[in-house]
């Protein structure tokens, strides 16, 4: 199953969908995975391991555009860096509007 979620899963008929998948721990009957995806959409995650028989019970994204929730409590927020912003919309091409 890891092999096929690599490889690419068809979703909606025709999407073939690629991720880089671990295995992080197994448990009890439950498996720890970390998936990462270049461009996720609307519960794609859960969609591609639902494809390959394996539904989500939980999921938690850890990381975005290179900003991380490292030292963040539940629930928690923090002001963005200004080289985070600036990586942000490198990362966009959009031009950044000093107002």
């Amino acid at each position: 199953d890891v092999r096929r979620l690599g490889q690419g899963v068809v979703l909606e008929g025709s999407v073939v969908v690629k991720g880089e998948v671990r295995i992080l721990d197994r448990e009890a009957g439950r498996t720890l995975v970390e998936v990462r995806v270049h461009e996720g959409r609307k519960r794609q995650i859960k969609r591609m391991l639902k494809a390959v028989g394996h539904p989500v019970v939980r999921l938690k994204r850890t990381l975005f555009a290179g900003l991380t929730v490292d030292g963040l409590e539940r629930g928690a927020w923090r002001d963005l860096r200004e080289s985070e912003v600036e990586s942000l919309y490198a990362l966009t091409a959009l031009e950044r509007k000093i107002v």
